[in-house]
């Protein structure tokens, strides 16, 4: 009985994002957690991470009850929006943003109180204090809205602040463009979405903990508090974590490039080869990256610390090449061990 493993029925909004495939497939990895993920959205999947697919809308309170319902689920990951990318060319305007990111909030919280629905994991962005983020200021205004919610009804919210977390194998951003990713994962303080997907596990694992302590089947209120507002990022404050190998070899490399030189540090220390990488991939690298204090997110999720870091991007670039690593099996269409029924619903087969 020790090894078996915990189950807990979990929707996520925005289900069709690849997050929620990376959060599903690592879920299958995890020794000690087992879920039964419903992906609620507009339009399927385009991967066969698995999962139970269900057509709805955000904007739609009676869509929202249904699945919640019929999901039988406890715990919500709630990552519907549209990102800044789609704002920067010009496919989403400020009413686009407002109707899906803030509308689409309203109506989830409005409905939650309907549902068993008592944990909440709202995947917001780094960008909340940056007044020129369109996506920084809808989550903003969904942060301050989920403050009032949780004073008042029944139920428990992390607000995980996450920085860019956008894979490389995303072919609308990046087309196979690897260095092109690198240099955006630097310039945003990005995550790699496998940390990113890895954070959110334990953030359900953090609820999970709390079922256990407050298990009631008569659903007593829970008592109010705050939400809990947490980091994601793939850089530690310089008290917490020792980074200064990586920024000094960033500003170093930097250098090298714009001299022209074969730069001694280079040869010494990472060789000819890794030298050689840097000068046929030219990452302009506009600024030092912010560094976040993560220790109050490693403290309470179970000391959790992101494992792919900006020096990791030279070493794949130096194995892979230009176009990088491959994306993971399940990235690619629906295989043909996951189908579409007449319903709608995206259901997992094995082959």
């Amino acid at each position: 009985m020790a090894n078996e493993k915990e189950q807990h029925s979990v929707l996520m909004t925005g289900g069709k994002s690849l997050l929620a495939a990376q959060i599903i497939a690592n879920i299958r990895k995890d020794e000690k957690l087992s879920c039964v993920c419903t992906r609620f959205d507009r339009k399927p999947p385009l991967d066969s991470a698995g999962g139970v697919y269900v057509q709805g809308s955000i904007g739609d309170m009676e869509s929202l009850r249904t699945v919640a319902e019929d999901s039988n689920a406890s715990i919500l990951i709630h990552m519907a929006g549209w990102q800044q990318y789609y704002f920067e060319i010009g496919a989403k305007k400020r009413k686009d943003f407002f109707d899906l990111n803030i509308r689409g909030t309203f109506s989830l919280m409005e409905t939650l109180p309907k549902t068993r629905v008592r944990y909440l994991l709202y995947i917001s962005n780094t960008a909340t204090n940056t007044t020129s983020s369109v996506s920084g200021w809808s989550a903003s205004t969904c942060e301050n809205m989920l403050q009032h919610y949780a004073s008042i009804y029944n139920v428990k919210i992390i607000i995980l602040r996450m920085s860019y977390y956008i894979p490389h194998f995303d072919t609308t951003q990046f087309q196979g463009n690897f260095y092109k990713w690198g240099q955006k994962f630097w310039n945003d303080e990005g995550i790699h979405i496998d940390d990113a997907a890895n954070l959110c596990i334990e953030c359900i694992k953090y609820f999970a903990q709390d079922i256990r302590k407050n298990h009631d089947k008569n659903r007593k209120l829970i008592q109010t508090e705050p939400p809990l507002i947490l980091y994601g990022s793939s850089l530690y404050d310089s008290n917490h974590r020792n980074i200064s190998e990586t920024l000094n070899f960033f500003k170093k490399w930097q250098e090298a490039i714009d001299n022209r030189t074969q730069d001694e540090f280079f040869i010494n220390t990472y060789g000819q080869e890794l030298f050689d990488v840097t000068r046929k991939y030219q990452l302009e690298l506009t600024h030092t990256p912010k560094l976040y204090d993560l220790r109050k997110t490693t403290k309470i999720l179970n000391g959790w610390k992101p494992r792919y870091s900006r020096l990791q991007i030279l070493y794949d670039l130096l194995k892979y090449g230009h176009k990088g690593m491959q994306g993971p099996l399940w990235a690619g269409n629906p295989s043909k061990g996951s189908y579409l029924n007449d319903d709608g619903v995206y259901i997992e087969r094995s082959t």
